[in-house]
């Protein structure tokens, strides 16, 4: 039998067929909440975050990390405060955000469910109920007892974690660490802020998980290289990039999760975008 000749196209070759349109199918993760912006500025990252504030002491950590705080909106449903003193007032002024507020220190590291499944009223330095805030009336002298605090997929958390080392940490805290910052936060909606003086004070496995970089310039260059490359930054680069902080507060914040050439990727204080207009010259990196 005689085959019939394959059919010829336009230009008189044979015709090839457009291979079919591929594509990967997309599925939607049940045990994750969709990111959403965290405030209203364009410089706020998308919720939930997780947060790198590294720089020597004395240069604005705190500051920073409670100007992101303020722009938060909506407001975290509680607030975290991991600190080697549970009793520090660093942290009070957030009390005016009206959420409740949580105290833990390095020996009783919260778990992802303290965090997102918290009781309904705070907690003291080592995990124990406050006594003014349970019973029939709560510190306000409220009858109807403290709010409830949003919980589950409900909840949206944020977590400080304040000069927290390695050395400070058991094998079961830094366990309970790794876990947030590589679970919890994406799963359970919580963003979490560590405040420390050099990336290399951080355990190896959560230094991972960071997607927001704010950084100050500091004489230890290793901690400076090791950060730049958690930012995915030449290290080169973050030393050009600290030449435009003129003032030992100046810090340089990168977003990772902004597109590589969008200028709110790398940014002076947070709120300033960083162009190639400013003697950085992205296109040498």
């Amino acid at each position: 039998m005689q085959m019939p000749e394959p059919p010829e196209n336009d230009k008189g070759e044979d015709a090839t067929p457009e291979p079919p349109q591929r594509s990967l199918l997309l599925f939607d993760n049940p045990d994750k909440v969709a990111t959403r912006p965290s405030g209203d500025d364009e410089a706020m990252p998308l919720w939930p975050f997780r947060l790198l504030l590294a720089g020597p002491p004395g240069v604005g950590k705190r500051n920073m990390l409670l100007n992101l705080a303020f722009r938060l909106n909506p407001r975290p449903s509680s607030i975290h405060v991991v600190h080697v003193d549970p009793e520090t007032p660093e942290y009070e002024v957030l009390e005016e955000l009206g959420v409740p507020m949580y105290y833990w220190d390095a020996g009783d590291f919260p778990t992802v469910d303290d965090i997102s499944n918290p009781p309904p009223a705070p907690i003291g330095a080592a995990g124990e109920a406050d006594e003014t805030a349970i019973g029939d009336t709560d510190a306000a002298g409220d009858p109807d007892g403290p709010p409830e605090v949003p919980r589950g997929k409900r909840a949206s958390p944020l977590v400080i974690i304040d000069e927290i080392t390695s050395e400070l940490l058991s094998s079961k805290g830094r366990s309970r660490l790794e876990r947030l910052l590589n679970f919890g936060s994406t799963h359970r909606n919580a963003s979490v802020c560590y405040s420390i003086q050099a990336v290399t004070n951080v355990p190896p496995k959560a230094r991972r998980a960071f997607n927001q970089f704010c950084l100050w310039n500091q004489p230890d260059t290793s901690a400076t290289a090791m950060a730049a490359t958690r930012a995915g930054v030449p290290p080169a680069m973050l030393q050009q990039l600290f030449e435009l902080c003129h003032d030992r507060h100046d810090s340089i914040w990168i977003d990772c999760d902004k597109h590589p050439d969008s200028p709110l990727r790398f940014r002076l204080n947070f709120l300033t975008p960083i162009t190639a207009t400013d003697a950085i010259n992205f296109a040498d990196y």
